[in-house]
């Protein structure tokens, strides 16, 4: 799982995985996506030994979602208000 704050960080990582021809499937949740969309990407995350990577904002996927199928987490960045 990788999170992050900013949308333009988590187009940034998106872009790369297909840029750098990652062949793993991923999941993305952020403000734009649906509870309905959220709770089927859950699934597909937990279920389907494929989907190995999430890319996930803070806000949108930081609590009230079942992500236990990962095993490493990283933070690309951190939600930071002065």
């Amino acid at each position: 799982l990788v999170f992050g704050h900013h949308r333009a960080v988590l187009d940034g990582i998106e872009a790369n995985l297909i840029r750098l021809n990652i062949k793993a499937k991923h999941i993305r949740i952020d403000g734009n996506t649906s509870p309905a969309e959220r709770s089927r990407l859950v699934q597909q995350f937990q279920n389907d030994s494929q989907t190995q990577l999430g890319i996930l904002s803070m806000t949108a996927a930081g609590e009230g979602l079942t992500l236990t199928a990962a095993s490493i987490i990283v933070f690309a960045e951190l939600h930071w208000t002065p």
